[in-house]
């Protein structure tokens, strides 16, 4: 399909007679026949030089939108110099009347004029309306009783496209009403001021431009009727319809020059933008300000799905001194699904040469379609915004739904610490914080633990001796190595935590395996830098205490792989398709402290024993050693409190171990410690919850053991020791 074309042209400022335009500094030194030249020879030359590059590319144009201004402060002629320039040069390319938008500008108003009377649109009317041309309903002018909609709007033939024309210049260099006392005296002011005619009349005018506005204003009557038009126009059989509106006065200032003026905006601009979005506007073009700029406006209504994205393209225009946006061709490809602007813009063109071009960037018209119950998408470089966004997305927004975090941390953020807010990391230190991070990230990633067979949730065997003798982990080291020169990387390189031969059991209660299912690395490039991106596939996740480990992991293995080939680390994006947010009580990812020493440091787990049953008086980290067992002891009291739905953290293993150590060193003719008892209860309970259906009924039949005997062991023992 051949994307439709359109010419673009705003602010000519023409009239009878010539309008000089000084592009050039003649003023240092006068010589004879060098002079400025007119806008209107300008403009035509430019048509000219438009219309050859259209020839050479044998391609025609679907419609030309003026945005206003063809007069030079009010001065006739403009619009019938501009109307025909369009006709004779673009004729041959499919222009006529009938394809050709136009809307007044503030200067193609008759000034003092009564808004919305005849004698306002004379000349304007004369040229682009009785000869055939689309423009808007004309306040005064054009009837509500028998509005023909199609004289308002151009469309392709198939409805693919529509351009809407909006009059916003009824108002414009109107006179404001003056108080009644004012009124009765303020013609004889300039005779009671000077008795001179000459000086009379230069007081009188004035004094009018005292009481005189350039309002852009939009009435209710037309608004009400481009609400008709809209909803009779005819629609694609299929598909979208791309929607255009075309009008003179902007809806924001295009750039950042300041215009100091009464009524610088659209007066009802926030009804005028409410509009737009319930007509569904893709985009939005304008002139007035002869200043080019694109921008977006995010127009909201009431509910967040209300909000549209809209472009809006402020027009340049030709003036002293300033030649290089005069015209442009507007071409939309994409059109139905994903229609995009294609801008080329020209300037005037010097005496034998070709007219400047410039081919900008391509703009997206379209805009993203909110799903109900559509997936989330969170993303910043700060890992406390972050973390805090996408908790409360999964709390409020997309709670047990699909869920997107993007995450840009700095390359030299290598050694993570918990992100503020996370439970129960205010009351430690940072080092503190980020040991324990640490600490559970390594045993999350171990290459095995005592756990495996009762706990078949670590990540580390999994990734590390997947069916118990492939390191996945390995094999993408091997695959950056051997592809270490080139910017990409293979879309095979991914790792999988889930074996469908070990861990389905055609849907029953009884499977079991990770949350946390595959993750895929990813090369990219920035300027002239190599990034490792990751991404983790989560078949749930929990973002009040997981999630934050799952970047520590994900960033842990993207550090090493990184390290590996000599690139810097990238992006962390992490996808569920259910997220989850339990802030109740800790979950599965607290690993129990005895279960880690189990695995990672199972000397601590024999000198607490030793110094517990009074075996090891002195050590020199026996204090330390206390204080961790007494912080476990209370970490058991606070999980007792609330199941959590991602799992309660109870330890089973390192339990038995420490319970089978104090035994060993107490032989049944030794005095054991007094908790021991209690103690024993504990690991029992525990391990019967291990073997149990872990529902609540069986949490609290563990929990009420728990809230019994470790107070009781919690007395028994001190910081100092039995």
């Amino acid at each position: 399909m051949t994307p439709p074309r359109f010419l673009l042209i705003t602010d000519t400022h023409l009239a009878d007679g010539g309008s000089e335009l000084r592009l050039d500094d003649l003023s240092k030194t006068t010589i004879p026949s060098i002079s400025h030249p007119t806008r209107e020879g300008e403009i035509g030359k430019l048509f000219e030089r438009i219309a050859s590059d259209l020839r050479g590319k044998e391609q025609r144009l679907d419609g030309v939108l003026f945005a206003g201004d063809a007069q030079r402060k009010g001065l006739p002629g403009g619009h019938k110099i501009l109307f025909d320039l369009i006709l004779a040069n673009f004729g041959e390319f499919g222009i006529e009347p009938g394809r050709i938008v136009a809307a007044p500008g503030n200067h193609d108003v008759k000034k003092w004029s009564e808004p919305s009377s005849r004698e306002r649109y004379e000349a304007f009317a004369a040229v682009w309306k009785a000869n055939g041309c689309i423009v808007p309903w004309l306040d005064g002018v054009d009837s509500r009783n028998s509005v023909d909609a199609s004289k308002h709007f151009l469309a392709a033939h198939d409805n693919r496209w529509i351009v809407y024309p909006l009059n916003t210049s009824n108002w414009s260099q109107v006179q404001a009403e003056l108080p009644k006392d004012l009124a009765t005296i303020w013609n004889e002011i300039p005779a009671r001021l000077s008795a001179n005619a000459a000086e009379q009349e230069r007081l009188s005018s004035a004094l009018n431009g005292l009481r005189s506005y350039d309002m852009a204003h939009v009435s209710d009557a037309q608004l009400e009727v481009m609400r008709g038009v809209i909803a009779s126009a005819p629609r694609p059989e299929s598909g979208p319809q791309l929607r255009v509106l075309l009008m003179h006065h902007h809806l924001r200032a295009p750039g950042l020059r300041v215009e100091l003026k009464a009524f610088e905006s659209i007066s009802n601009l926030e009804q005028i933008r409410s509009f737009i979005r319930q007509a569904e506007i893709n985009l939005v073009i304008h002139g007035h300000k002869h200043e080019h700029a694109v921008h977006f406006d995010h127009l909201g209504g009431e509910r967040v799905e209300e909000g549209r994205r809209v472009a809006v393209l402020s027009a340049g225009a030709i003036d002293d001194g300033r030649d290089t946006d005069a015209a442009r061709i507007l071409a939309i490809e994409g059109i139905p699904y994903t229609p995009t602007l294609q801008s080329t813009r020209f300037g005037l063109a010097r005496g034998g040469l070709n007219a400047p071009m410039e081919v900008e960037k391509p703009i997206r018209l379209w805009m993203m379609t909110s799903l109900a119950d559509g997936p989330e998408i969170i993303q910043g470089s700060d890992f406390n915004e972050v973390y805090a966004r996408a908790s409360d997305a999964a709390r409020e927004i997309v709670p047990r739904g699909t869920l997107i975090v993007h995450l840009d941390l700095p390359a030299n953020s290598v050694q993570l610490d918990l992100p503020e807010g996370y439970p129960e990391a205010a009351s430690i230190s940072v080092p503190e914080r980020q040991q324990w991070l640490r600490e559970i990230v390594d045993w999350w990633q171990l290459p095995q633990s005592h756990r495996d067979k009762s706990f078949p949730y670590p990540h580390g065997s999994r990734l590390r001796r997947y069916g118990g003798v492939s390191d996945q982990i390995e094999r993408l080291a091997t695959m950056l190595e051997s592809g270490r020169s080139s910017p990409t990387l293979s879309s095979r390189a991914l790792a999988i935590l889930v074996d469908p031969i070990r861990d389905f059991d055609a849907g029953s209660e009884r499977e079991a395996f990770p949350s946390f299912t595959m993750l895929q690395i990813k090369k990219r490039q920035r300027s002239n830098t190599t990034l490792l991106d990751i991404t983790g596939f989560y078949r749930a996740q929990e973002f009040s205490q997981w999630w934050p480990v799952n970047i520590a992991e994900l960033r842990a293995i993207q550090v090493k792989l990184c390290r590996r080939v000599g690139i810097e680390p990238g992006r962390i994006t992490t996808i569920t398709t259910e997220a989850r947010l339990d802030e109740r009580a800790p979950g599965q990812v607290h690993v129990p402290i005895f279960d880690r020493w189990l695995d990672q440091a199972p000397q601590n787990l024999f000198l607490l024993a030793g110094i517990l049953s009074q075996q090891i008086h002195e050590h020199p980290n026996a204090k330390d050693l206390l204080g961790q067992w007494r912080q476990a002891l209370r970490d058991f009291l606070v999980v007792a409190q609330a199941r959590s739905t991602d799992g309660s953290p109870i330890s089973s293993e390192g339990l038995k171990a420490l319970r089978d150590y104090i035994a060993a060193l107490c032989p049944a003719d030794r005095p054991r410690p007094q908790f021991f008892s209690s103690f024993v209860s504990l690991v029992e309970q525990s391990e019967q919850f291990e073997r149990s259906a872990k529902d609540t009924s069986s949490f609290e039949i563990w929990a009420r053991v728990v809230k019994r005997v470790v107070p009781e062991i919690l007395n028994a023992t001190t910081s100092d020791g039995p």
